[in-house]
């Protein structure tokens, strides 16, 4: 027999429970004017206790609502960012009775300046956004305001913990680092040198890798020794540039010339 205790209870339930009517208890949920704060309070209590979840669906077909969600993930590199921005697109039409509308923003990469499109578009009142943070220390004065506005702000691909983001859906970036390190190790039995190449170590993604690659190169190969970062900032042309001086500078000083053995591309 179903148990019925696992099924949300809505607002009819919410209303039975503390004997009150329907009404006060959707003007206590949506916080709107004629609650005293002691009964908003008890509502909200109740609401928790049942696991009341609201059912945006119908709340957005009565109001005649649709979602406006702005999507700040970049273009480049197209091989990983295309394929989350066809995620995204597939779980909106998937939002059935959601009534979603998405509005991809153009950031050409993590180097492109995502804060400065956030600020221009603080006006634009959109219910939600979805961003893959470049670096999660310029956004947050962004993304107070925002969540101060109604916005909902979603983090995907990188994280910026300290902000008041909802949430942030993303791999184990440290779990990611070592495994790289630990096929590398397992690949190449003597002594040398690893370079890696990265974006920019401000993003929360990229310096996660590195923490994990560094952590388990050190534990399971430690006749591999590791050189400092490279910060490519997202352009092939400084990669291949600032990889091939590097490359040089170690040869100069005596040590075996074996290229790069290791870019961490984060695409």
């Amino acid at each position: 027999m179903e148990d019925k205790r696992t099924k949300s209870a809505g607002i009819k339930e919410i209303a039975a429970a503390l004997r009150i009517s329907i009404g006060t208890v959707d003007r206590a949920l949506h916080s709107r004017p004629g609650v005293s704060p002691k009964t908003r309070a008890k509502v909200m209590k109740m609401a928790e206790k049942l696991d009341y979840r609201p059912n945006m669906a119908a709340r957005n077909l009565k109001l005649n609502h649709r979602l406006r969600i702005a999507v700040y993930v970049p273009q480049q590199i197209a091989s990983f960012f295309a394929q989350l921005r066809a995620g995204v697109s597939a779980g909106a039409v998937s939002a059935h009775g959601l009534n979603v509308d998405l509005e991809f923003r153009k950031v050409l990469n993590l180097a492109a300046g995502d804060s400065e499109l956030l600020q221009i578009d603080l006006s634009r009142k959109y219910d939600g956004i979805i961003i893959t943070p470049a670096d999660p220390a310029r956004i947050d004065p962004i993304v107070r305001r925002l969540t101060q506005l109604g916005t909902a702000v979603i983090c995907v691909a990188s994280d910026a913990p300290r902000t008041e983001r909802l949430a942030s859906i993303t791999i184990d970036a440290t779990a990611s680092g070592g495994i790289a390190a630990e096929l590398l190790g397992k690949a190449i039995k003597e002594n040398g040198t690893v370079a890696i190449l990265t974006g920019q170590l401000g993003t929360q993604g990229h310096a996660e890798k590195l923490r994990g690659f560094a952590a388990t190169l050190a534990a399971f190969a430690p006749h591999l020794s590791l050189l400092p970062a490279v910060e490519s900032h997202e352009r092939a042309e400084e990669a291949y540039g600032r990889g091939a001086a590097r490359t040089c500078r170690v040869s100069e000083v005596g040590k075996p010339r074996r290229g790069l053995h290791a870019a961490e591309r984060e695409q």
